[in-house]
């Protein structure tokens, strides 16, 4: 996001000028119109008849293959259809619509919207809720490294943060990624282990981590937050099943950062 600010400006000044703004504010509008509007242009810029077909179909309503009738459709998006438009062109790249992502990022990210285009999955860039731009980087450089689990990780943050939330998506898909780094470094010869095996697996082994011990050992410590994510939801039906909330799925998630983190730093030893 933008640091700029006046010279000239107080301090309430300041603050209502940097202040994340809800939804999509009216000076931000125009810039998000022509973003998607260029969208339905092919590659020789001719108005692409399919973009609005395939939009009606994505979101039941009658999108017009008029150019000028579809602009103004576009124009008369409220805040969630205008934030749906943007991460829908995003997730099936309509007109290199992946390759413009950081041009439509730096206009929420100026503009300070509380939705910015993340980037954790760099194939797919998502729109997503604005987070601090600390845990923002914290999570970019941990998905770079860790391959598979880092991809599950990404998805499991759109499911959080993206323009669709899924609360039970993102439990699991924060479960899978755990197994999937700690599985092979724990039980590499177990080819069907799952999180629970590897708990039970480490509460016969000793598990340290560089730190002095104090009051909570280090083993209770990984195998209390592995079991915590993994009986923090329901992952089978049943009668009774009940959703995981949304502030257990950013539990989870923070859960399973923390954990593939460590994982990843051969921070955890087990022996």
């Amino acid at each position: 996001m933008s640091g700029w600010v006046s010279p000239s400006m107080g301090a309430e000044e300041y603050a209502e000028l940097t202040a994340i703004e809800t939804g999509i504010p009216p000076y931000m509008r125009p810039q998000i119109w022509d973003w998607i509007v260029q969208r339905s242009r092919n590659e020789s810029v001719w108005f692409d008849e399919d973009v609005p077909k395939f939009m009606s179909l994505a979101f039941k309503r009658d999108f017009s293959t008029r150019q000028d009738y579809f602009e103004q459709q576009i124009r008369a998006l409220d805040d969630n259809e205008l934030v749906s438009a943007m991460d829908w062109m995003l997730y099936f790249d309509i007109h290199r619509a992946r390759s413009e992502a950081q041009g439509l990022k730096m206009v929420l990210d100026l503009g300070r919207s509380e939705w910015t285009v993340s980037l954790l999955d760099p194939d797919v860039p998502r729109v997503a809720k604005r987070i601090p731009s600390g845990v923002e980087r914290a999570y970019e450089d941990i998905v770079s490294k860790t391959s598979a689990a880092g991809s599950l990780l990404a998805q499991a943050f759109n499911a959080v943060y993206g323009a669709s939330p899924n609360s039970d998506s993102a439990y699991g898909l924060s479960v899978k990624a755990v197994e999937m780094i700690a599985c092979p470094k724990v039980l590499p010869l177990n080819p069907r282990a799952t999180l629970g095996t590897v708990i039970s697996h480490l509460g016969n082994k000793d598990v340290s981590l560089p730190l002095l011990e104090g009051h909570v050992p280090a083993k209770d410590l990984i195998t209390g937050m592995m079991k915590k994510l993994w009986t923090g939801g329901e992952r089978h039906g049943s009668e009774t099943y009940q959703h995981v909330t949304m502030e257990g799925a950013k539990a989870s998630l923070a859960l399973a950062f923390s954990l593939v983190s460590m994982l990843h730093e051969d921070v955890i030893t087990v022996s």
